[in-house]
């Protein structure tokens, strides 16, 4: 071990000499050794907490490792087609994705020019089998996507066709996303040399919300 005033349990870096992952040569490798029971997450200086205080936005290990590398969702960058929507998960040809729409302020209406302008929030919810998700809480606001995240994966799109130059749906800073936790997880292959709880894709509901200001055309019926 490379940190002599360090006990050799958790996360260290250790010196591997012949190293037949390297050739045969020596390298510098981060191991991590716990005496943690399933169900726990090892600290990087070895102290055990339970798997749920990972990443919950309090530092309970010493050396605040519970806190840190905390993603939320995680894409195979060999198999992940940001291009193409995900699978059904259910008997249906068809991706089912649920739109809900909260109208916020009703900033104008004109009967004669024919348009009304909303300020509307909407909210897109579905699943993406292809995806896995770490570390998510039962409460939701936990769960919130970093911007680099959400433009990672794939996001259905909402045509406002009577609007001028048919304007769409966006996902960018603007746009808040979330992972709602319904399905069970589990604690990721020890290969990984990381505590880490795996949701999975097809069990657990993706979120995307932005407010958008909007001016529909309409066909007002004055009789």
């Amino acid at each position: 071990m490379q940190d002599q005033d360090a006990l050799p349990v958790g996360r260290h870096k250790w010196l591997v000499e012949n190293n037949v992952c390297n050739e045969g040569k020596t390298s510098s490798e981060v191991l991590q050794i716990s005496g943690c029971e399933e169900g726990q997450f090892t600290c990087d200086d070895g102290k055990c907490l339970n798997i749920l205080q990972r990443c919950n936005n309090i530092e309970e290990c010493d050396d605040v490792s519970d806190e840190k590398n905390c993603k939320t969702i995680y894409i195979d960058p060999q198999k992940y087609l940001k291009s193409k929507p995900p699978p059904s998960s259910e008997n249906v040809s068809k991706l089912p994705i649920l739109l809900s729409s909260d109208v916020m302020v009703i900033q104008d209406i004109q009967e004669v020019a024919q348009y009304l302008e909303l300020k509307l929030k909407i909210s897109l919810k579905w699943k993406d089998a292809r995806l896995a998700f770490y570390n998510i809480k039962p409460d939701e606001t936990m769960n919130s996507l970093t911007l680099n995240e959400q433009l990672a994966m794939w996001t259905p799109t909402i045509v406002f066709w009577n609007t001028k130059d048919q304007l769409r749906t966006k996902n960018d800073k603007n746009t808040f996303a979330s992972v709602k936790q319904e399905g069970k997880g589990s604690i990721i292959d020890k290969e990984t040399n990381e505590d880490i709880e795996v949701y999975s894709g097809v069990e657990n509901t993706i979120t995307i919300t932005r407010v958008y200001s909007v001016k529909f055309f309409c066909e007002y019926d004055m009789r």
